[in-house]
């Protein structure tokens, strides 16, 4: 009877332990979920009120990459913009962290053009790029 009883007990606490682990979980996601909400509406009111602010389309691409890539900590965001009168792709504006490893991808960059079609084929792995 006494080790029903103890059985009994120590499956409830189980339960219980289950129970409270299980809604710390949920409220810690929900918290962590509406930081993030607010920090993602944070980072877009600032890019917001930087391109109002840019001179031109360079200026405000340049503001974008550089807000998306301090946040998201990555080291290279590149545009890739129509060329005056041509069906081309030519790099546009850019933003590197600080680190000195990218600058031959940079100056591949500089020297590489697409025309339609081939970035969907590079960004799908279907071809590599060539800079001439």
């Amino acid at each position: 009877m006494i080790a029903g009883l103890y059985l009994g007990l120590l499956l409830i606490g189980i339960l219980l332990l289950v129970l409270t682990v299980w809604l710390l979980n949920r409220l810690l996601v929900r918290d962590i979920t509406r930081r993030k909400q607010e920090e993602q509406l944070s980072l877009l009111q600032t890019i917001t009120m930087e391109v109002a602010a840019a001179e031109d389309l360079s200026s405000a691409l340049a503001v974008v990459l550089r807000r998306v890539c301090e946040k998201t900590g990555w080291d290279i965001g590149q545009s890739w913009l129509p060329r005056r009168g041509e069906n081309v792709l030519e790099l546009g504006p850019v933003w590197m962290g600080d680190s000195g490893e990218l600058e031959r991808f940079q100056l591949a960059s500089k020297k590489t053009s697409f025309q339609p079609g081939e970035a969907y084929q590079v960004a799908s792995g279907n071809r590599s790029i060539q800079p001439g």
